[in-house]
């Protein structure tokens, strides 16, 4: 886990709190982006309401690829055929 520390500033009416640079590498969020804020107790939690792109759902697939259905037959699943699958 990686950890920040920042400030609340006042600027105008609004309170602001900055987002280091290397924390916005890490995250891969940038200027400009939504985020969802969710305050649990005391504290605040941020998250992003973005979906992944692609390439980012591809980096996820493991080398070789995802295996073949006959390599899945046989396992256990969660997921009880109907009767109907092609």
């Amino acid at each position: 886990m990686s950890q920040w520390t920042t400030k609340i500033q006042k600027t105008g009416d609004l309170r602001v709190i900055t987002l280091p640079a290397d924390l916005l590498l890490k995250t891969q969020w940038a200027v400009g982006e939504e985020l969802n804020l969710t305050v649990e107790g005391v504290n605040l939690h941020l998250s992003s309401n973005r979906s992944p792109s692609l390439a980012e759902l591809m980096a996820q697939v493991p080398e070789g690829g995802l295996p073949s259905i006959e390599e899945l037959e046989g396992l256990d699943s969660p997921i009880k055929p109907v009767g109907r699958e092609v």
